[in-house]
């Protein structure tokens, strides 16, 4: 195939692409602004929560991290081909998010400080952390994995296997009753 009609190929599917995700987006909006009740401020809120977390699962989903301190700690710990849940948090998170997932991940991992499966990152710190909250690997400075859920600061939650990221969870306060499904079914699937 000859290089320009290669390159138009190429800008024809990102323009389908932009159209289908504008298209998405439109739908999206009119549905929520469809939502109605005496409770429609936070239907429309707990319905936009969940499309984030839908698109945050899509996006990042199947990704695969290649992160230097992630392979030295699963080696140390003899985790090969063993499921690991990553809690992913940064110097920018804020405290009182970070705060909600420890409460509810003690809950339902009451020994997530040595449980070794159970394992924080965090990252966008210039020194090690002051406060470990169990197992924690720092990231370098400036260090990303490339997932769209780090565009947020928020902490979040995932399943890493075998380097690949799986079911990717951002916890918010207001709806902690998802926040414990999601804990429940994770702990019922891998550490069962």
């Amino acid at each position: 195939m000859n290089k320009n009609l290669r390159n138009k190929l190429i800008v024809g599917i990102l323009a389908l692409a932009l159209i289908a995700l504008l298209g998405i987006s439109v739908a999206i909006l009119s549905k929520v602004s469809r939502i109605k009740g005496d409770t429609s401020e936070e239907a429309k809120l707990l319905y936009m929560t969940q499309i984030n977390q839908t698109i945050a699962s899509i996006l990042d989903d199947a990704t695969h991290i290649d992160a230097k301190r992630i392979c030295e700690y699963v080696q140390e710990n003899e985790l090969q081909d063993t499921p690991l849940l990553i809690i992913r948090y940064s110097n920018f998170s804020c405290s009182s998010c970070l705060n909600n997932v420890v409460k509810g991940l003690g809950k339902a991992f009451p020994d997530y400080q040595s449980n070794k499966r159970v394992l924080f990152v965090v990252s966008d710190l210039k020194t090690e952390p002051q406060k470990k909250l169990g197992n924690t690997i720092t990231l370098k400075y400036g260090e990303n994995w490339g997932l769209e859920s780090e565009n947020t600061n928020e902490p979040c939650l995932f399943i890493l296997f075998n380097g690949t990221v799986f079911h990717i969870f951002t916890p918010n306060s207001r709806y902690n009753a998802v926040y414990e499904a999601y804990l429940e079914t994770i702990k019922e699937k891998y550490f069962s």
